[in-house]
């Protein structure tokens, strides 16, 4: 695209809480809402650097990219969160999604409460796109860990 923005299909998470309590957390489902926003706020926006050069006034503009940090502390928090749901859930099994199979590690993805982890045991043969039971074998919320074996 010459104007506009790249649309890439990410699954990000929305917590919800009740009674000021966080119980779950869910997908952050896109709608035609929120793409008319974002269609809106980019037209706006070249609208207006156009505008400014056609009539020869001075502007600054930048690219903004979130730093690569805050995507990892964003993540970090989340996954904080999840593990904190799952604390008592040790044993329950889950269908997931290869979301990494590296050296570094094979991870998965479930839905409810829609969180990533780590497969810690079973994990030879697992690559990314397979879907998978996995058990839910330890969590720990100050360091983020959720750890998962093939059930």
């Amino acid at each position: 695209m010459s104007r506009g923005a790249l649309n890439v299909n990410t699954i990000a998470a929305r917590p919800v809480f009740r009674d000021g309590q966080l119980v779950d957390l869910q997908p952050d489902e896109k709608n035609r809402a929120k793409d008319l926003i974002a269609d809106l706020m980019i037209a706006t926006n070249g609208a207006t650097a156009r505008f400014l050069v056609d009539k020869g006034f001075p502007s600054i503009r930048r690219f903004l990219q979130a730093p690569r940090r805050w995507d990892r502390i964003e993540r970090q928090v989340l996954k904080a969160a999840g593990a904190w749901l799952l604390h008592g859930r040790i044993g329950d099994v889950f269908d997931a999604l290869v979301t990494g199979a590296a050296a570094k590690g094979t991870f998965v993805r479930i839905s409810s409460p829609l969180l990533e982890g780590r497969v810690v045991r079973g994990f030879e043969g697992l690559d990314v796109g397979d879907t998978a039971r996995v058990r839910l074998v330890a969590v720990d919320a100050e360091k983020s860990f959720i750890d998962f074996e093939r059930a």
